[in-house]
Parts: structure tokens; sequence; C-alpha cells
């Protein structure tokens, strides 16, 4: 019997709309504060189910700005061979730490396309978008290093990092049925 191998993959979420999530926070922040109002004298006349609606917008409106990217692990030595590439700066702690130049390395990680790393990319909905390794590093050149830095924990955790085995406490409570052995 021959055995059949798929490599690790992560989601990573990216919202193409920086500018929702502060406007999200704002709301979020007045419906908090129109709540404690609330709280302290039910008599006043209360905004929450207006500011309520607001922040269910502005989650919406990022729900809809995001797309899923499917990364994929890299085989062994495809990896290796990338990290011989780019190897560690001397003197600098993070290189040091992963063993690799940790600012040249991700890109060319995620635009790998034999195989491909970039698995697909989807919109809110699911739907497949027209999306190539080569198109990556204009998106990522626009990226801030907080967006960027959740790719590179992908990459790094795919193919650099210790892989575990999921644990689901749902699956396990459903794996354990009504009928458990009692004395």
């Amino acid at each position: 019997m021959a055995i059949s191998m798929k490599r690790a993959e992560r989601r990573v979420t990216l919202c193409l709309d920086g500018e929702l999530y502060a406007k999200y926070e704002d709301a979020e922040e007045r419906l908090s504060e129109a709540r404690l109002k609330k709280a302290t004298d039910s008599r006043l006349n209360s905004p929450v189910v207006a500011i309520e609606k607001e922040v269910f917008a502005l989650f919406e409106a990022q729900r809809k700005e995001t797309i899923t990217f499917v990364l994929r692990a890299l085989p062994r030595a495809k990896w290796d061979a990338l990290v011989e590439a780019h190897p560690a700066r001397e003197g600098n702690g993070l290189d040091d730490q992963y063993g690799f130049n940790t600012d040249t390395l991700f890109d060319p990680a995620i635009m790998h396309e034999d195989p491909t790393t970039i698995v697909r990319v989807t919109d809110n909905e699911g739907v497949v978008l027209d999306f190539k390794p080569a198109d990556w590093q204009a998106l990522s050149d626009e990226m801030s290093k907080s967006q960027y830095g959740f790719f590179q924990v992908a990459i790094n955790e795919l193919n650099g990092g210790t892989s575990e085995i999921p644990f689901s406490h749902t699956a396990f409570k459903t794996a354990q049925g009504s009928g458990v052995k009692s004395k």
C-alpha cells in the first residue's frame, strides 16, 4: 500500500479596507459608553439599539472586504533551499532565532510556484479569486507590517514550526456518547 501525503495548510484572512476597523472600534467604544449610561439611568433616551445596528453594519462591511488565503507548506527540501538562499544576518537576534533572514525569506516562500504555496484565494462568500503567486508582491507591498505579520507567522508555522495534531473540545464532546460507563 502506497502512503500519500498532504502537506499542512493554514488560512490567513486579510481585510482590504483597513479604515473600516477604526470605524468599528469607534462604534464599539460608543456602544460601551451608551450601555454604561443606560445602566446608570434607564430613564435616559438610550441610543444603544442604533449603535448596535451601526456596529453590526461595520462588521458586515469588514467581512465583505475580507479575502482568505489558503497557504500550503512546502516540501522540506524546497523550504531548506529557501532557508539556505536567505541566510541569517550576523548579529540579528530574530534571524539567529529562526535561522534565516526574516526580511527576505517570506515573499519568495509565499510566491513559490513549484509547488505553489498559495493554494487559493477566496472572497467573503467563498468564491475563488483569480490570484497568482506573481500577484503577491504588489499586494504585500501595500500591507502594513501587522497585516504582513499574519502571513509570516503562517509560513513559519507551516514550514519551520512544530506540527501538532489539533484538539477540538467540540469534537471530543461529540465523540463521547451519552452512555458513558459509570459505576
